[in-house]
C-alpha cells in the first residue's frame, strides 16, 4: 500500500508531440512518458493495409512533405512510437494529453 498522496499504479502518459512530452518528464510525474504524432490529418491513411505496409507509406509521404528528413528516419520513428503504444495496456492507467493546434483547417 502506497503512503497518501503517493500513486504506486503504472502510469503511461501519450503526448502528440515532443513539445509536450518534455515537460511531463522534466516535472517527474510518475509513469511513463511517450510520443505518438503522425500528422494523421496530411497525407494518405489507407485501411486494409497491414501495419507494416502502412508505416511505410506514411513514411514515405512524411519525408516527401517535409516531416522528416528521409522515409528511413520516418519509418524509425513511426515503429519506435507503435512498439511504445503497444506497450500501453501493460499499464494500470493511461493518460491522453492534446493541446490546442493553433492552424487554420483547410478546405
Amino acid at each position: 500500500m502506497a503512503a497518501r498522496g503517493v500513486y504506486d499504479g503504472r502510469m503511461v502518459h501519450v503526448t502528440n508531440g515532443e513539445a509536450a512530452a518534455a515537460p511531463l518528464r522534466d516535472a517527474g510525474l510518475p509513469g511513463e512518458v511517450i510520443v505518438w504524432a503522425d500528422v494523421l490529418h496530411d497525407g494518405p491513411v489507407l485501411d486494409g493495409l497491414a501495419d507494416a505496409e502502412w508505416r511505410a507509406l506514411r513514411a514515405e509521404f512524411l519525408a516527401c512533405a517535409g516531416h522528416a528528413p528521409s522515409p528511413s528516419e520516418a519509418l524509425a520513428t513511426l515503429e519506435a512510437w507503435d512498439a511504445a503504444l503497444s506497450r500501453a495496456g501493460d499499464h494500470d492507467e493511461l493518460v491522453l494529453w492534446f493541446e490546442h493546434d493553433s492552424g487554420r483547417a483547410q478546405r
